[in-house]
């Protein structure tokens, strides 16, 4: 357990002086809140933590909760010429939870990983608001293992889904200081999902049934599931700094097995704008 903690302090050390490096070498172009033009690009590195609870009735009823450290890459692109989704978005999301059950008797471990497309059509925009959606592509694949579980300790997590969004922007100052107030949410409606039936160990599927019985229609009513941020961007010197709330939920129901995650984090991060490298021109 010592060499554990110590492992673990050497590594948030490292990762905080390379985020602390990253934030010195940044530099900020553009207004704030404003979305890249003219073959720009916007990039945002982020690095947090928050509270992860999860329900889970694989094998047996338990609830966990616990701490989880939260990273977030994103990037928005201006579409050049293109007339209806002007603009095209990527975020990553990496999420690493510790998570204890009720009786705090085992714990377990769960990391997942979220990707989210966007394409983005921008409906209104003037000094202070703009205002965008349209179509997404949600997918998720976590991992959760419990060491205290020695029949199946590792369960997978895998869902990929349709997933329209809305989003709007405020840029306002405070004492002549510009900061800008934004809001995203994204819902997945109509994809797949990886789902075993109650019990069912992963050796029986590959042995019996093959994974494909496991991959089910997944739609609000079986699959709820919602991405949330709010983001404040405010400059500091030269930087653009970016202070996020992030929230995603999902729950399952499949053949009397259920399954929730309730993931909450707060991260910092920088905000870059920069122009597009086209080779060749």
């Amino acid at each position: 357990m010592n060499n554990w903690c110590s492992l673990n302090k050497r590594f948030g050390c490292v990762v905080v002086i390379l985020f602390l490096c990253s934030i010195l070498c940044a530099q900020s172009i553009g207004g704030v809140g404003s979305m890249p033009e003219n073959g720009e690009y916007q990039t945002v590195a982020s690095l947090g933590g928050g509270y992860t609870a999860m329900f889970d009735s694989y094998l047996s009823e338990n609830r966990y909760s616990g701490f989880n450290i939260t990273c977030a890459y994103d990037n928005l692109y201006h579409r050049g010429k293109a007339k209806l989704f002007n603009h095209f978005e990527d975020e990553f999301l990496i999420s690493l939870s510790r998570l204890t059950d009720q009786a705090k008797y085992s714990y377990s471990y769960a990391l997942s990983f979220d990707a989210i497309l966007k394409w983005d059509y921008k409906f209104f925009e003037d000094s202070k608001f703009t205002f965008y959606t349209g179509p997404g592509l949600a997918t998720r694949l976590g991992v959760a293992y419990n060491p205290y579980n020695s029949n199946n300790p590792a369960q997978v997590k895998f869902f990929t889904m349709f997933a329209p969004h809305i989003a709007g922007v405020w840029r306002f100052k405070v004492a002549d200081y510009p900061m800008a107030l934004s809001v995203k949410s994204t819902i997945p409606l109509l994809g797949v999902t990886f789902a075993p039936d109650y019990g069912q160990l992963y050796y029986e599927m590959y042995e019996y049934d093959g994974y494909a019985n496991s991959i089910r229609f997944a739609w609000p009513l079986l699959m709820p599931t919602i991405y949330n941020r709010i983001s404040l961007d405010f400059p500091i010197c030269n930087v653009l700094m970016r202070f996020s709330y992030n929230h995603n939920y999902s729950f399952y129901h499949y053949s009397d097995n259920t399954s929730a995650l309730n993931n909450h984090s707060l991260t910092i991060g920088v905000v870059r704008t920069l122009k597009e490298i086209r080779y060749g021109k």
